[in-house]
């Protein structure tokens, strides 16, 4: 490939963006990361080149003003989003980032419908996927129907976490008491900012899903180009999350890979227009994989895949300088 292009990395209190830095420099690629905070693990790599003190991607505002100023004194990075926030941005304003960095992009409409939990249970269920019960209430007398419908314990949920404050990952309710308590809560304390509101303007009405009583998380991680013909992906199994029942994982271990659901990601994929980098998540239900969420971006367990052979931040990398002969290798 010759002299690698420098990648420019942000969130560095992600663990995906430490393995992404990791992975990357070993290939050669020199590492420049953008940092709101001193103590973020990404900033004390040996494998990064250059930092620079940017603000923090949850103000997509100020944010994508940095961006656009450092693209222009430094024009020619790779930008990969390791965040929802760094996802939706680069995806909203593809065009004129694209003057400054290379990118690996979709277009930010498949984000819609894939970040809004709602959105993607709906796709999911047109790919063949299969799905929990939820259901988006518009007021409280409503939630109250829907959870008698769908039945207790039952789940309050934000349906996206890009570009929130307050949100949480959502609470379980055991009965009506705790489903208004809830409810009233998210709806007071969550809110979104304007530029995903433009695009989901009843974001920030909460989700009601059905609980399985089932901590076991399915995962699939992998890489799908925009052509819809390359998918590759690894599967396994998030033992244990904190908090438990609704958070990020800790304990992982390797799982075989099911072809129906990868058939039926790859049809999601396509449907909705996204390529690049995923980790799609299933709670186990019996023999039941229901989908639940999808980051399409850089992950916190990345570097789990990466040690069992699927180098996900070298394959963007080489999406987005369009060596596309690389890619083929590599997949």
């Amino acid at each position: 490939m010759g002299d690698l292009a420098r990648v420019l990395l942000a969130d560095a209190t992600w663990y995906g963006t430490l393995a992404a830095a990791r992975n990357l420099n070993l290939r050669g690629v020199p590492i420049t990361l953008a940092s709101d905070s001193l103590m973020a693990p990404a900033r004390w790599s040996r494998h990064v080149t250059h930092v620079h003190s940017c603000p923090s991607t949850k103000n997509a505002d100020r944010f994508l003003d940095w961006l656009l100023q450092f693209g222009a004194k430094n024009p020619g990075h790779v930008l990969y989003p390791t965040s929802d926030e760094t996802a939706w941005l680069v995806s909203a304003n593809s065009e004129v980032l694209s003057d400054y960095f290379q990118l690996y992009a979709p277009p930010v409409s498949s984000l819609v419908r894939l970040l809004d939990k709602a959105c993607l249970a709906e796709e999911a269920r047109a790919a063949g996927l299969d799905v929990p019960e939820c259901r988006v209430p518009r007021d409280e007398a409503e939630a109250a129907k829907v959870a008698n419908e769908i039945g207790f314990p039952i789940y309050v949920k934000p349906r996206a976490q890009v570009c929130g404050t307050g949100l949480g990952k959502g609470e379980l309710a055991r009965n009506l008491n705790e489903l208004r308590l809830s409810w009233c809560a998210q709806r007071e304390r969550g809110s979104y900012q304007a530029t995903i509101l433009r695009e989901v303007p009843d974001l920030s009405l909460p989700m009601l899903q059905e609980a399985t009583g089932n901590e076991r998380i399915y995962t699939v991680d992998g890489f799908a180009d925009a052509t819809g013909e390359l998918y590759i992906s690894i599967a396994c199994v998030k033992l244990l999350q904190r908090p438990r029942g609704s958070g990020p994982g800790i304990i992982f271990e390797h799982a075989e890979s099911n072809p129906a659901v990868n058939a039926g990601l790859k049809r999601l994929f396509q449907n909705t227009g996204y390529f690049g980098v995923f980790d799609a998540e299933f709670l186990e239900c019996g023999e039941r994989l229901l989908l639940v969420d999808i980051n399409p971006r850089f992950y916190n367990h990345m570097a789990f895949e990466i040690d069992r052979g699927l180098p996900l931040p070298w394959l963007a990398y080489v999406a987005a300088t369009r060596d596309w002969e690389a890619l083929r290798l590599e997949s």
